[in-house]
């Protein structure tokens, strides 16, 4: 699955490029104080609301939530970044009205074809604009999306 990613990345967004050097990725978990209370938040909102059972209500209370514990996270926080990175994926599953994959949506059970679609989420103002663009096919593949 991995390498169908980072082809299909390559394919989509031929102007990215692999950084050169090593890669440092900082450690999970090294808040502290209320940055880390806050990380156990969107952990476990992650987990509850937008993991692998999802319904629309209960992916718009998390991303209600994350955006509200936003602004009390320092701007380049691990923290910080997880909530960045749950709003988007919130985002996308909400746009997305089927089950898919691993991910199931309990108010909508079944796999849709007509939504056999990547979801594509890009920055516009102070909101993400959400697209959609065809997959491609994939033989063998039901779950890729």
């Amino acid at each position: 699955f991995g390498a169908r990613v980072a082809r299909s990345v390559a394919e989509t967004l031929p102007h990215l490029r692999r950084p050169s050097g090593r890669l440092e990725v900082p450690a999970v978990g090294t808040g502290f104080g209320a940055d880390a209370a806050a990380e156990g938040e969107v952990r476990r909102l992650m987990w509850d609301a937008v993991g692998l059972v999802r319904t629309a209500e209960g992916l718009r209370e998390a991303l209600r939530r994350l955006e509200g514990l936003a602004p009390s996270l320092p701007v380049e926080s691990e923290t910080a970044g997880l909530a960045t990175v749950g709003r988007l994926v919130a985002t996308a599953a909400l746009a997305r009205p089927e089950s898919r994959g691993a991910h199931f949506r309990a108010d909508h059970p079944l796999a849709d074809p007509a939504w056999r679609r990547r979801i594509l989420l890009s920055p516009a103002r102070d909101a993400v604009r959400v697209e959609s663009a065809p997959s491609p096919a994939v033989a063998g593949v039901e779950a890729f999306a």
